[in-house]
């Protein structure tokens, strides 16, 4: 790492300049972290400067600035354990020369002037750091308080401030003016990762890794590097659990597309990965797997949610080996049992999940077509159809693992997932109106938050839904009645719910005769209760 503190040292040394210096890097680079963990402790040791650290977040006007840099220095100071008895020594005889009254109080509270500059210009031969100018939105506080710290340089004092210097927002010839250099803080990747090291656990390990992907993917931001590998850290644990998969693998995985999700989502401002270059290099991966994007940018806390054991690369499986490694990587041995398995999964294995089998077609295809494999007669994108209606497909909802070489080979896997989709649909659809015909209030309809926004009630025929109605007791009518209630309150009826409201209103119609035809009871006042939700439910969002 560069010697910055024998660099600012010798700026301190140079007598033509004044004692200020402007610290600057990236934003989230390390700068606060690097100037309070290791540049004051070198100027401390190396150059025996007296230090004092300060913030300046909140502070709204010189006489606040003032107060903090007296306090910071008298009342918290670490270098001089005689500090607080110099400043009550100071306040005395403050009080003396000014007259005032109550001055330890006056001037804490920004109020005593003539004593707050009494005591300003007994600090002398001091270094002070002060960090985050750049968030006081005011420039022309910002010039006062630059200007105050230069005003104190006249009794030996020095300044560092550690900013970025893009959004200090100042003009060049007042911080030329003022400040004798710039210092640009840089960190190797090697150095970020050596900042973190220390609060890792599992990952300390696996340097060479994490220092290669942060020069591929030129992440220089410290504070997004740190949550990234916090959250890596935790589901690597998490999954320790599972006996089954390939561990070095599946982390070495998680690990590589952890930190592309980050950098993508929190340095390059990117709601999804949609990236398709440079597909013909790469394995496969977690990019676009949606609940792992969701979890590595903070949307998703449930580990159970992330991945199901059996959609990881599983252990001795040569086909994983094959799917999820770039192929220039593999051994010969390790790549003809992959390869070999690779056609077994496509021709010959019954129970097979169907985003893999697609994925697994176009990367045999492009193995043949980059000269990697002989083709096979039996696995062509004429006979996909055939092979396919022989499968039992699987399906992990969420999960893609590679980017298409071949356009065409998507499109039939999102033909089969829509099959299947509706095949789920279906079966989920009649199970549903079994639940509510014994219970509305057993029911999923009922009990999973999920149905308080996705539509359904289109997809139960009108006739069956009426008759669910009228079957029902009371008491299941008037928490359907809540049911529908409770989705027009829900942040408003979403335009989604908007594809129920023919229905419901059929529904309106045929439950104000229905009602008409019943003698007083608990079950007639609970169809009112309903119509008066439905009705409401009819208003909503217009």
């Amino acid at each position: 790492m560069q010697d910055y503190a024998t660099q600012i040292n010798d700026l301190f040394n140079d007598d033509s300049y004044p004692p200020m210096i402007i610290f600057t890097g990236k934003w989230g680079i390390g700068k606060t972290y690097f100037a309070e963990k290791f540049l004051t402790f070198e100027l401390k040791t190396k150059f025996q400067y007296k230090i004092t650290y300060l913030s300046v977040l909140g502070i709204t006007s010189l006489d606040d600035f003032k107060d903090l840099l007296i306090a910071k220095r008298y009342l918290e100071e670490k270098h001089d354990a005689k500090g607080v008895s110099h400043l009550t020594h100071l306040l005395a005889t403050a009080e003396k020369v000014t007259g005032g009254s109550s001055i330890i109080s006056n001037v804490i509270k920004g109020s005593a002037g003539a004593a707050k500059h009494y005591m300003l210009k007994n600090i002398s031969d001091e270094l002070f750091i002060i960090d985050d100018i750049e968030r006081i939105e005011c420039s022309s506080l910002k010039k006062h308080i630059i200007g105050e710290c230069l005003t104190l340089t006249q009794s030996e004092n020095k300044f560092i401030f550690v900013t970025d210097e893009q959004k200090l927002n100042l003009e060049q010839s007042f911080t030329e003016k003022t400040f004798s250099e710039t210092i640009i803080f840089r960190q190797s990747p090697t150095e970020l990762f050596l900042a973190i090291k220390p609060e890792l656990k599992k990952l300390a390990k696996d340097e060479e890794l994490i220092v290669t992907l942060i020069k591929e993917n030129n992440l220089t931001n410290l504070r997004v590097l740190k949550r990234s590998l916090k959250r890596i850290e935790s589901l690597i644990l998490y999954l320790e659990q599972f006996s089954r998969i390939d561990y070095e693998l599946t982390k070495s995985k998680i690990i590589s597309d952890g930190i592309f999700i980050a950098k993508s989502f929190y340095v390059d401002n990117q709601e999804q990965i949609t990236e398709r270059d440079d597909k013909y290099y790469k394995a496969f991966s977690f990019r676009q797997h949606q609940n792992f994007f969701s979890y590595m940018t903070g949307k998703e806390n449930n580990f159970e949610n992330i991945f199901p054991e059996s959609s990881l690369p599983q252990k001795d499986s040569h086909l994983d080996k094959l799917l999820y490694s770039q192929v220039f990587t593999l051994s010969e041995q390790d790549f003809e049992k992959g390869a070999e398995e690779l056609k077994n999964y496509i021709l010959n294995e019954q129970n097979v999940v169907v985003q893999k089998f697609f994925e697994c077609f176009d990367y045999y295809e492009f193995l043949v077509s980059k000269g990697f494999l002989e083709e096979d007669e039996r696995i062509t994108f004429e006979k996909i159809d055939n092979i396919a209606s022989s499968k039992q497909f699987e399906n992990y909802e969420g999960m893609r693992s590679r980017t298409f070489v071949e356009e065409k080979y998507e499109l039939e896997l999102d033909r089969y997932l829509d099959s299947i989709y509706k095949d789920q649909r279906s079966q989920e659809l009649t199970n549903l109106i079994n639940e509510m015909g014994k219970s509305f209030k057993s029911s999923c309809l009922y009990t999973d938050a999920g149905y308080k926004t996705r539509p359904i009630l289109h997809e139960i025929k009108i006739e069956t839904l009426k008759q669910l109605v009228i079957g029902w007791e009371g008491r299941d009518i008037g928490y359907f009645a809540a049911f529908i209630n409770g989705r027009v309150d829900f942040i408003g009826a979403s335009r989604e719910l908007e594809k129920e409201k023919e229905v419901t209103n059929e529904l309106i119609i045929y439950l104000e005769e229905y009602q008409t035809s019943l003698p007083p009871s608990l079950k007639k006042g609970d169809i009112w209760f309903l119509l008066v939700a439905l009705k409401k439910f009819q208003k909503s969002g217009e």
